[in-house]
């Protein structure tokens, strides 16, 4: 049978989670992104293929 303090702390570590997401999303005009949105970016730059320079063909 569960106890009342697991309940709680399950309840506790799921509120802290979804508040510290919540203000990490949170835009604000004065302050840089925040870490998920950093991950995220980084995350798609390594996923979008590199930009190669044009390939010249010889003699034109």
């Amino acid at each position: 049978m569960i106890s009342h303090r697991e309940i709680k702390l399950h309840r506790l570590v799921l509120a802290v989670v979804l508040t510290v997401t919540i203000a990490d999303l949170a835009p604000h005009p004065s302050l840089s992104p925040g870490l998920i949105e950093s991950v995220v970016m980084r995350t798609q730059s390594q996923w979008q293929p590199e930009s190669s320079p044009a390939r010249t063909v010889a003699g034109r």
